[in-house]
């Protein structure tokens, strides 16, 4: 492909929507940006990917953590934000990728190769 395309898939819990990316990411021969991500990270800055990992998408405990003028101190939202660079700097590099989750749609809506899909889950009766 010579031009970008970046594949944002949002999905509800249960919907298959890590599978459908994967399919995805396989049928345009495209990187895909998931666990791996946080791998990539933690290589680039010299640090522990399993750390990384026990924190990510991990719900702030609010006694613990606190937010102040924007800036958080909670080891989850620190990662949500290298991972929310990251992806701008893949895209801004031109890459072309699927990624699933992350805000994906919104910290990219610039980019106009972006193809944005959310995912539903539906329970068969």
């Amino acid at each position: 492909m010579s031009e970008q395309v970046i594949i944002a898939l949002g999905r509800e819990f249960g919907s298959g929507g890590h599978e459908i990316a994967r399919i995805l990411a396989q049928r345009f021969s495209l990187p895909l940006l998931e666990e791996n991500m946080l791998r990539h990270i933690a290589e680039e800055r010299g640090l522990d990917p399993d750390k990384l990992q026990r924190y990510d998408e991990d719900p702030k405990n609010r006694l613990m953590y606190r937010t102040v003028n924007g800036f958080s101190n909670a080891p989850g939202d620190v990662i949500a934000q290298m991972q929310f660079q990251y992806l701008r700097d893949r895209a801004a590099a031109g890459d072309s990728f699927v990624v699933v989750g992350r805000c994906a749609e919104e910290i990219l809506k610039e980019y106009p190769g972006l193809i944005s899909i959310f995912v539903l889950g539906r329970r068969l009766v």
